[in-house]
């Protein structure tokens, strides 16, 4: 089955199984996708809010001697994305296999999927280090971005333009830094679970799982692969945000102007099947990009066809 092939042969297989939706709906917004939904309904703080809010936490942090409350504010967010990174990726760990292992079986490439007991510890633990890329320029363009926020509070640029862009036009290059990694990240930890659970035999060890997720990602059909998932996650997950966004808007301002109560349920109405209709597009986006790469390594592990005159494809 050739790259294309297998793409549309992915499509197909998802649009025939709402299961799947919602599935990965479930791993997508525990790994992450929860935050990108709830930007729509989060309200920007002010410049000035900003300042007052942070700015002496900054102060401290910026000439070496940090508060007590600053120290403790980072200990609390620390514990929670801990909390956060085991308990939920554990579970979008298990959702991940089992997806994987349905795809696999409904594939018709011949694969049979290893038996998913213990496995999600093992693809959490996958997912993890193969995103250590990431969490190193995370690392290491936190003190630069801690700068810009406190340089734009104590001597803002263009007033005309958002605080959260003109500290983004700032550091270019840690954005560029931390989105190929997490995109490399994402793309070979992803990979390196299917090789797991796709293993013919039990010697496949997370090891090799985790040197053939990064090995794969090298192959022209892996970056396909992958800019077209990214390519069309984004093209959904944009426009809904900002429709929600915009929606989102009308109810506050329904709301603060004491519109007629018809008035603020219709916007309010509005804004719920928006989120909602979102919702269910980035399901089957989602269901649709797991199941592409599940067919893009199901394929790879394919044996070959019996008859020459079979007319199949050489993979990319």
């Amino acid at each position: 089955m050739s790259w294309g092939a297998a793409l549309r042969a992915s499509l197909g297989a998802t649009l025939d199984r709402p299961r799947w939706w919602l599935i990965a709906l479930a791993g997508f917004l525990l790994r992450g996708g929860l935050l990108v939904f709830l930007a729509p309904i989060v309200i920007l703080p002010t410049p000035a809010g900003l300042t007052n809010a942070v700015a002496p936490s900054l102060v401290g942090f910026v000439f070496g001697s940090p508060s007590d409350s600053f120290v403790a504010l980072v200990v609390l967010a620390a514990v929670a994305a801990l909390a956060w990174l085991l308990g939920g990726g554990l579970l979008a760990a298990w959702l991940e296999v089992t997806l994987v292992a349905e795809v696999a079986a409904g594939s018709g490439l011949g694969i049979e999927p290893r038996l998913r007991d213990r496995l999600a510890p093992q693809a959490l633990a996958l997912r993890l280090v193969s995103h250590v890329p990431f969490a190193i320029a995370i690392g290491w363009g936190v003190a630069r971005v801690v700068e810009a926020v406190y340089a734009e509070l104590i001597t803002p640029g263009d007033v005309a333009i958002p605080i959260v862009l003109r500290v983004v036009l700032s550091v270019p290059d840690v954005i560029v830094a931390v989105a190929l990694t997490w995109l490399a990240g994402e793309a070979a930890g992803g990979l390196a679970v299917r090789r797991l659970v796709l293993g013919r035999d039990g010697r496949t060890t997370p090891w090799h799982a985790l040197a053939a997720g990064w090995s794969a990602l090298a192959r022209p059909a892996s970056l396909g692969t992958l800019i077209v998932a990214t390519g069309l996650l984004a093209v959904v997950a944009v426009p809904v945000v900002a429709t929600a966004g915009y929606a989102w808007d009308r109810v506050r301002v329904a709301l603060a102007d004491g519109a007629h109560p018809l008035v603020v349920a219709a916007s309010l109405a509005s804004f719920t099947s928006i989120w909602l209709s979102g919702l269910g597009l980035m399901a089957v986006v989602a269901a649709w990009r797991a199941a592409a790469w599940t067919y893009e390594s199901a394929r790879r592990g394919a044996p070959p066809p019996r008859d020459r005159h079979a007319g199949a494809v050489e993979p990319v």
